[in-house]
């Protein structure tokens, strides 16, 4: 018996040391960021996470990276808030499964503990039983050490191709890894790629294109894709002030021509009030041109199989515009728009506008009168007591607006738009339900019924952005 413990003690001590020696060996190897061009230095994977949130000890029986020997590498940088990251993991599980012989896509998260990633996963299975969040050929690779390596620049979902020589062949934004490029590679063609490279800061006493040292009323500067100095996945510096020049500077850098025409459109999209809500966080565009990917990158509007980094770079241009500080903020938005459409119309035959489209919606309808205590109250103010919101001295259109935010879980489609079927000026005093406490449209029309209310599916004309051939 006696023996048998001082064999487990000699065991116990052998297997600290041995991790001790680990993460000391592991602490020689890294020695700060790797550019492309460089050797990765050889590490063991620490973690190593499946579809399912369990742990696994090696990756096609390999636990290092020189064991994925005459393969390319590619490691996705994501966390579990990215949506863009996990909207993306289809397209890589299909890179995955075509070219599983020449490639090992990893998931890499470098921001997040182990039982955080497991969680998430397992929440979302108890969700969705029949759908993988994470694609069954891909793995997860957990490894704060690699930031190091590889470290945050911009934002995450960054890329990282290791060649099979070890060394890097890019850092970039996402758009980099797709079939296209994989072949050009395993063809051994030179590649290029879009790198998620810090960004320059603008000053208030500099500005991206235009040299704002002298006194003018205005000057704007249109172009295409900005590779040095800007921020890849697009970037809008608004309203800076210059007081030694008295001018006032907006820069919009590396964004769509439906993005930048969104800016300038504002005023215009804004002074439709009756548009309650839109389940897109951005407008809703209407696209009449030949070539969808020379206006937006938005994948639903693409008429492309896929967004490469060749398509990105056709598809972004960047604006800045520097006026007098006397400038209205709606007059420095008109000229921009008049700036657009000029360069636009001229270089590629494309103009905006603000057009009304018939387009099915839902619309806020009286089923009644109106059953609503009118309010006596000269300010406007929301609360929260218990169960209940209290919207005070508002406007109907002001009360419905600021509730229907809340009702992602009913207007979840990016199409949904709600718009108000009815003019009211009146101001009101009114209590609804929070929003978790209904699941559907049904349920959300009995709450309304009290009130007069109801919400119906309608075809009605709505003031939407509209870029088409000129």
């Amino acid at each position: 018996m006696r023996r048998n413990n001082w064999n487990l003690h000699i065991l116990t001590i052998l297997l600290l040391v041995s991790i001790q020696s680990t993460a000391q060996n592991r602490k020689k190897l890294i020695k700060g960021e790797i550019q492309p061009g460089q050797f990765v230095p050889d590490f063991k994977f620490e973690t190593i996470i499946d579809f399912r949130g369990n742990n696994e000890n090696t990756i096609e029986g390999n636990t290092k990276l020189s064991e994925f020997k005459g393969k390319l590498i590619i490691f996705d940088f994501w966390t579990t808030n990215c949506t863009s990251c996990i909207e993306h993991f289809p397209e890589l599980s299909a890179l995955q499964s075509k070219f599983e012989k020449d490639i090992i896509i990893l998931l890499v998260n470098t921001l997040q503990d182990e039982q955080e990633i497991k969680n998430w996963i397992k929440s979302n299975i108890q969700r969705n039983p029949e759908k993988n969040i994470i694609p069954k050929n891909l793995k997860i690779i957990v490894d704060k050490d690699l930031a190091n390596y590889f470290p945050l620049r911009t934002s995450i979902g960054y890329h990282v191709w290791i060649g099979k020589d070890q060394k890097v062949i890019l850092r970039g934004i996402p758009v980099n890894t797709n079939e296209r490029k994989v072949l050009d590679y395993l063809d051994g063609k030179d590649i290029f790629f879009i790198e998620d490279q810090k960004t320059r800061e603008i000053k208030s006493n500099s500005s991206f294109f235009a040299k704002d040292n002298t006194n003018f009323d205005y000057c704007s500067t249109i172009g295409g894709f900005q590779e040095k100095d800007a921020n890849p996945y697009g970037e809008v510096i608004e309203n800076i002030k210059n007081n030694r020049n008295a001018t006032i500077r907006s820069t919009y850098l590396n964004r769509s021509i439906s993005d930048l025409y969104t800016f300038a459109l504002q005023d215009e999209l804004n002074s439709d009030t009756s548009i309650l809500f839109t389940a897109s966080f951005l407008p809703n565009i209407v696209l009449l041109v030949n070539d969808t990917s020379q206006v937006t990158i938005r994948k639903k509007y693409l008429n492309a199989e896929e967004i490469t980094d060749r398509l990105y770079r056709k598809s972004l241009f960047s604006y800045e515009q520097i006026s007098s500080i006397k400038y209205s903020s709606q007059l420095r938005r008109k000229l921009m728009y008049s700036d657009l459409n000029n360069y636009f119309r001229l270089n590629f035959k494309i103009v905006g506008s603000i057009v009304p489209q018939l387009i099915p919606c839902y619309k806020v309808v009286k089923s009644n009168s109106v059953l609503i205590h009118k309010s006596d109250r000269t300010t406007s103010k929301i609360e929260i007591k218990e169960n209940m919101i209290e919207f005070s001295g508002m406007t109907l259109r002001e009360i419905l607006h600021e509730y229907f935010l809340g009702c992602r879980k009913i207007f979840k489609n990016e199409s949904d738009v709600v718009i108000m079927g009815f003019n009211d000026s009146e101001k009101y005093d009114l209590k609804l339900p929070l929003q978790r406490l209904f699941e559907d449209l049904t349920q959300l029309n009995a709450i309304l019924a009290q009130f007069g209310l109801k919400i119906i599916k309608s075809n009605d004309f709505v003031n939407q952005i509209t870029i088409q051939d000129a």
